[in-house]
């Protein structure tokens, strides 16, 4: 079954031999938010996963994680980007246009916001004194003083 968080889009794969378009799919899973699965192929595509971070980023300036290298490529209305993705037998070299895979990522954040982007759960503030002075001090349980005398 397909998520609502899958993305599928033609994409240029590209070769020193030529190029050939092909559907790739981009994927968002709600039990790792900042990562996104990149698949090419059917019936048993290849994988490869990516912080959602950094194809963000890749859109706007040349970044690179490990093998995976992202750039933006064109001008003005032709815009694209080039994502680089290792692999056993060389690199896969992707083309895709920007502009659907930038509205596919702000929609994938408001659907899942990172961690870091998500209310803090509300806790109770801690007891300071019990953490810090776990033992209670002589003056705490009506002890003696200095020199023995009680304390009022």
């Amino acid at each position: 079954m397909r998520d609502p968080m899958d993305f599928d889009l033609t994409v240029l794969l590209t070769a020193p031999e030529g190029g050939a378009r092909t559907t790739a799919r981009f994927a968002l899973r709600a039990d790792a938010p900042h990562l996104v699965t990149v698949s090419l192929g059917d019936p048993h595509p290849a994988l490869w996963s990516l912080p959602r971070r950094l194809l963000g980023e890749g859109l706007f300036r040349p970044c690179r994680q490990g093998g995976t290298r992202i750039r933006p490529i064109g001008l003005d209305t032709r815009r694209g980007i080039r994502i680089t993705l290792p692999s056993d037998i060389g690199d896969v070299l992707l083309e895709a246009p920007a502009a659907p895979l930038g509205a596919w990522l702000e929609r994938a954040l408001r659907h899942s916001p990172l961690p870091s982007t998500r209310r803090p759960r509300e806790r109770p503030a801690p007891d300071w004194d019990q953490l810090l002075y776990p033992v209670p001090l002589p003056w705490q349980q009506g002890g003696t003083g200095h020199a023995g005398r009680p304390l009022a």
